[in-house]
């Protein structure tokens, strides 16, 4: 049986030579690698879509079904819903992005062509920069997709395409923000409120969600006064904590209440994130405290952790603490500006105190009372 001939594949590259720029197209014709070279960019690219549209009929699927084919999988797999508002924004913004290409076969498809959607994508229109990244993060995806059902052998979204994350403004709650809360929390967590007893907890011990509403009566220790939980991403470390009195007795309220396998807060059959966000701005509302419509417990988290460095403990003991690398503490969870003010707090302590050392409490400490 004779071989089938391979289609031609035409593939734009700069490429400099002997001090000036040339662009190569390199192809692949009956099997052979075939490369001519051109003066200027707009010949290149007309020798390519000529191969192009003469070869379609014969190359890999357009980018178009490509795409089609790319969000019914993530549909299938539950990882996008239809009926959900998530869904058109993302598959909008990936056939926004890939709009100059969106009929070209997926094989011809390389990082120059993906430069120039860059370029179209990054318009003043779109100036935030998440928006900027965003796009480029998901036809990254797509493109992993697409080498991963084999449509096409490497990803063309190179890494210098890529831009850096920006850093988003931290949501935090301010100390005088926090004392707002505590005064409407504490009355409540002290009568056994469920919802109370989990902001209470989540901003004094800086847990996350999943950690708290997965507390267990066993989980307490020392009468009430210490609890035990697992790392939620690393289950190998346990954190032991000794709660302030507040919540100790708060805790035991709802101990009493409830089995010994049975989980300390009643969600009421709700998604736990879902009751746990719901939970932090309905407390947060009674407090009028400023946005708190966009409130979760991780505002509760970044604030204990923000004051602790304003307090004067240090990013590292902090970043430890939380179980992050120090660069990922420093962008998500202490918030800008804090490192500076905790050193002008340790001057100014260690000056009056007239020594050149300060044995700090941690930043929730200053809530708590």
């Amino acid at each position: 049986m004779a071989r089938q001939k391979k289609p031609d594949r035409f593939i734009c590259i700069e490429d400099r030579e002997r001090g000036e720029l040339r662009y190569r197209v390199h192809a692949v014709r009956n099997g052979k690698r075939v490369v001519e070279g051109f003066r200027t960019s707009e010949e290149a690219e007309a020798a390519s879509d000529r191969v192009r549209r003469a070869t379609a009929h014969l190359a890999s699927p357009t980018i178009a079904v490509a795409t089609e084919a790319y969000f019914a999988e993530m549909v299938q797999r539950g990882k996008w819903r239809r009926e959900a508002k998530a869904y058109a924004s993302k598959t909008g913004a990936l056939l926004t992005f890939l709009a100059p290409v969106i009929e070209w076969p997926i094989g011809t498809v390389s990082a120059v062509h993906l430069e120039r959607c860059c370029a179209a994508w990054d318009t003043p229109e779109r100036g935030a920069a998440w928006t900027r990244h965003n796009g480029r993060v998901r036809a990254r995806a797509f493109f992993t997709w697409a080498v991963r059902v084999r449509m096409i052998r490497v990803s063309p979204m190179a890494e210098s395409l890529m831009l850096p994350a920006p850093r988003a403004q931290l949501g935090h709650l301010r100390m005088d923000d926090a004392r707002r809360l505590r005064a409407v929390v504490d009355p409540a967590a002290a009568r056994g409120d469920h919802s109370a007893v989990f902001v209470l907890a989540a901003l004094l011990l800086g847990a996350r969600t999943s950690e708290l509403l997965g507390l267990r009566r066993r989980d307490l220790d020392d009468g009430g006064r210490v609890v035990s939980y697992r790392d939620a991403k690393d289950v190998s470390v346990v954190h032991r904590v000794r709660m302030p009195a507040v919540l100790a007795a708060s805790m035991r309220l709802l101990a009493h209440e409830a089995d010994d396998e049975e989980r300390l807060f009643d969600t009421y059959g709700r998604w736990p994130q879902t009751w746990g966000a719901r939970a932090v701005r309905r407390w947060a509302q009674e407090a009028e405290i400023e946005g708190a419509g966009k409130m979760d417990a991780r505002w509760l988290r970044r604030t204990k952790d923000t004051l602790a460095v304003e307090e004067g403990v240090s990013s590292e003991v902090v970043a430890r603490e939380t179980g992050h690398t120090l660069h990922v503490a420093r962008t998500h969870y202490i918030g800008h500006g804090a490192e500076t003010t905790g050193r002008a707090a340790a001057m100014d302590d260690a000056t009056r105190a007239g020594t050149g050392s300060q044995d700090f409490s941690t930043g929730s400490a200053k809530v708590a009372k």
